[in-house]
């Protein structure tokens, strides 16, 4: 859903973020979802410095990972319609 890149970029930035600490799943989300938006910055501890995961000015939008998480981590059945 976002890539292999962004995926691991995600994962160091969850570590790095949560060293030492206990952390949830809404905070890999977070990290996650920061790396695949391109702001690497997290809400938590300050994070790392903003970077941007652009190659060569892609504009595409990035994965929102909510349903993933809601229906793999919390257990809830997507709400919307098929």
């Amino acid at each position: 859903m976002m890539g292999d890149t962004a995926f691991w970029n995600g994962l160091r930035l969850y570590t790095g973020d949560q060293w030492g600490q206990a952390a949830t799943s809404e905070d890999l989300k977070k990290a996650l979802d920061a790396e695949n938006a391109g702001n690497r910055s997290t809400d938590k501890k300050g994070g790392a410095p903003g970077r941007r995961n652009r190659k060569n000015g892609a504009t595409s939008s990035p994965t929102n990972l909510d349903n993933l998480f809601d229906l793999w981590v919390y257990g809830i059945p997507s709400t919307t319609s098929r």
